[in-house]
């Protein structure tokens, strides 16, 4: 067998390979042969909704089992609110996994957002946040502020206080409203700037003032060596 009949022989086999892989490909695409059946979602998804998450996977899972696009469907999911990572993957012969992980909302954001403990902000989609701190601020400070609740939140914890709201007037003051069972909610102004000494303070101070005070309405821990009480 000459060198030239060799050749065709390979470049024939090669046309063959690739049609046969060709028309297989179209085959395994084709939703109807290979269809999803089952979908299988994880979420620890309290903002969002079922029918939102189903809403994104459906339209792309009518593909099949071969012809979804994952990547599409990862983006389209990571882009819900909230979410901060989506894994899919395929399980034979016709289930689809989708495990989303969220970001986890430490307090309400003005009126219609959250915020993550990261001091991301994103829309609050349900309403079942009423037990979380407000915060009031500019969305440029939200991790500044994530930080100040978080401050507030563990020196706070030994008086059995809970900080209820934080609001900051930049370049003023971190302003916490705390409260307790036997405690109407109130101020506590604290400036901008060595806040955990002043929250130190005014854990020493507290019982003193209960003590002598039945209800607190506003402490202003603005000053260098005392606080003001109303």
């Amino acid at each position: 067998m000459s060198r030239a009949t060799k050749a065709v022989i390979t470049l024939v086999s090669i046309a063959i390979a690739v049609a046969c892989w060709h028309v297989l490909w179209h085959r395994l695409k084709n939703p109807d042969s290979f269809p999803i059946q089952h979908i299988a979602v994880t979420c620890p998804c309290q903002n969002l909704t079922e029918p939102m998450i189903q809403d994104t996977i459906a339209p792309l899972a009518t593909k099949g089992f071969f012809g979804i696009p994952l990547n599409v469907l990862r983006n389209n999911l990571a882009s819900l609110p909230g979410v901060s990572q989506v894994m899919i993957h395929r399980q034979w012969p016709d289930t689809l996994n989708v495990q989303i992980q969220v970001l986890q909302p430490v307090a309400r954001w003005g009126a219609h957002s959250l915020v993550s403990n990261t001091g991301v902000i994103f829309p609050r989609i349900q309403n079942a946040w009423g037990g979380l701190p407000q915060i009031s601020a500019p969305d440029t400070d939200a991790a500044q502020a994530v930080a100040v609740l978080d401050l507030a939140q563990k020196q706070l914890f030994s008086d059995q206080l809970q900080v209820t709201a934080l609001s900051e007037e930049p370049y003023i003051s971190w302003s916490v409203q705390v409260s307790n069972p036997t405690q109407s909610p109130f101020w506590m102004i604290l400036g901008l700037d060595n806040l955990p000494i002043k929250l130190q303070r005014f854990s020493i101070a507290y019982p003193a003032l209960i003590a002598t005070q039945q209800t607190l309405s506003r402490v202003d821990l603005r000053y260098p060596n005392g606080i003001a009480v109303r």
